[in-house]
């Protein structure tokens, strides 16, 4: 299941290309751009780890994000080991956390954006096809899968249930100022003082 933008097949002419993306960690920062992979979750997943074993832990974990979204179920096992952490994980949204990254940025223990960021929530794209019985079965998966989803946004940010899967209904993008008022984040990087 996918949740944001997927690989276009050879017979489709559409602009939703998936961007393998990257994975650098410097310090205690770990950057990531690009879709949410199985490559990328893992490359994730694999540095928190090493955080979290070393002779010389840091007392704090920072994961930069910038990205479009990708498979759902990639990111809810990284968002795992986000949330599992001994060494806090700060979630700093660059510019876009969209779709399935979302969940990465809410998984933190602290939830940061910077004042020219976005976050964007949807609801679970998928392609279907073959025999009714596997269509029916996937429909199914796609209403647990869903509600994995909510009950994880909703236990992170507290809340409402039935705002946030009107949420999930729409495509909007969620300015910063939004995103604090939802609890999506708990901080804004870089807002601007007002004039004297």
């Amino acid at each position: 299941m996918y949740w944001g933008k997927r690989k276009k097949t050879k017979n489709e002419d559409s602009d939703d290309e998936t961007d393998d993306g990257s994975v650098l960690v410097k310090n205690n920062h770990i950057y990531f751009r690009g879709d949410t992979t199985e490559k990328t979750m893992m490359e994730i997943t694999m540095a928190i780890d090493t955080f979290n074993s070393d002779s010389r832990p840091y007392s704090e974990i920072i994961l930069h994000i910038q990205s479009w979204g990708g498979y759902v179920h990639c990111a809810l096992g990284a968002a795992a080991a986000i949330a599992e952490s001994k060494i806090p994980v700060t979630c700093l949204v660059e510019g876009m956390a969209a779709s399935a990254a979302t969940i990465l940025t809410v998984a933190g223990a602290k939830r940061k954006i910077r004042s020219t960021g976005f976050m964007l929530v949807h609801e679970v794209r998928t392609v279907l096809g073959g025999k009714k019985s596997v269509i029916d079965d996937d429909y199914k998966n796609l209403q647990v899968l869903e509600k994995r989803i909510t009950d994880f946004f909703v236990e992170r940010t507290k809340m409402p249930r039935d705002k946030f899967s009107k949420m999930m209904r729409r495509e909007l993008m969620y300015t910063p100022e939004d995103c604090l008022k939802l609890n999506m984040v708990h901080e804004i990087i870089g807002k601007k003082r007002k004039r004297r």
